[in-house]
């Protein structure tokens, strides 16, 4: 493969084209080529590495995003970002900080109010959020916890102050906290700022609105969580975490029948998804909830059936 004249721009715009059509190898191939004229590009490296990350290459992908902060330390705040989200624990919170404060620093150096601005805003209320689930999460029991998820956020909602992730983050946290009606503020900017959206394209990933529902389920707004799964059933029917969610309403709600029918057509698909995944522990813990949804459901209606007796 002869170098292009376009230089480091031209293997990319190259590369993106071979990603949108599928060609995989071939994007990789333009990627590998870029890396051999350009060694101390981080940017090349970060490409390849989340390249690798979507066709699943995950040890690969880590070798890319070391690389690409290892030769250009300085220049990217997302290589750090994607490499703080494969690690965990303190690791993770090491990437994580030092994405943050490349993001700040491109931040505050980009031309106010230009569309650049505005991205880098948005990436900075992004990785100061990373930072703050991590304390939710992997670095929950460490003293300073707590604090550090309020500091994280509140830094989050200064830099973009109408980002939906901003305000489901702080909904997730002030649920922890069992600040209900705080989390229900935040949960209904999160439903508003989603109904707003015009198009598709522009909606946050699957997976977010998923764990919006559920956040809405756990302060009791079952009826919009059901709004918003219905929705998400209409994009793809064919996720068990949204039917086990929308038999959780049901069973909430008391609607015995469709709970019923929501759990079977989750053990359906997890009944299929375990004999390409056997491994996987995350349809263990469905298969559970399941249970807990089955038994619930049997006993409201032997319930009811006992009173009709009566």
């Amino acid at each position: 493969m002869a170098a292009f004249s376009g230089g480091l721009d031209a293997y990319f715009d190259r590369a993106l084209k071979a990603e949108v059509d599928g060609e995989h190898a071939l994007a990789l191939k333009f990627y590998e080529r870029a890396a051999g004229e350009f060694p101390n590009n981080g940017e090349v490296y970060e490409k390849m590495g989340m390249l690798f990350a979507d066709i699943g290459e995950s040890a690969k992908a880590m070798a890319c995003f070391e690389k690409s902060v290892a030769v250009a330390p300085e220049e990217s705040g997302a290589a750090y970002m994607c490499l703080g989200q494969m690690k965990g624990g303190e690791e993770a919170k090491v990437n994580f900080l030092k994405g943050v404060a490349l993001f700040r620093r491109d931040a505050a150096a980009a031309a106010r109010n230009s569309e650049q601005a505005q991205l880098l805003r948005v990436q900075l209320a992004s990785a100061h959020c990373a930072v703050a689930e991590l304390f939710m999460s992997d670095l929950c029991f460490s003293p300073e916890a707590e604090a550090s998820c309020e500091h994280h956020l509140v830094e989050a909602e200064k830099a973009d102050p109408s980002s939906i992730t901003v305000a489901q983050t702080f909904a997730s946290l002030r649920i922890s906290q069992a600040r209900i009606e705080d989390a229900k503020v935040y949960l209904q900017r999160v439903v508003e700022a989603l109904g707003s959206i015009e198009y598709e394209q522009d909606l946050p990933p699957f997976e977010s609105r998923v764990v919006a529902a559920r956040l809405l389920i756990d302060v009791g707004s079952e009826d919009v969580a059901v709004q918003l799964l219905d929705h998400l059933l209409k994009e793809n029917d064919e996720i068990a975490e949204v039917w086990i969610l929308l038999a959780m309403c049901h069973v909430r709600r008391s609607g015995m029948r469709e709970a019923r029918d929501c759990a079977k057509r989750a053990r359906k698909i997890l009944a299929h998804l375990v004999t390409v995944m056997p491994d996987c522990e995350q349809f263990a813990s469905q298969r559970s909830r399941l249970d807990v949804i089955e038994k619930q459901v049997k006993e409201l209606l032997d319930t009811k059936k006992s009173k009709v007796a009566a």
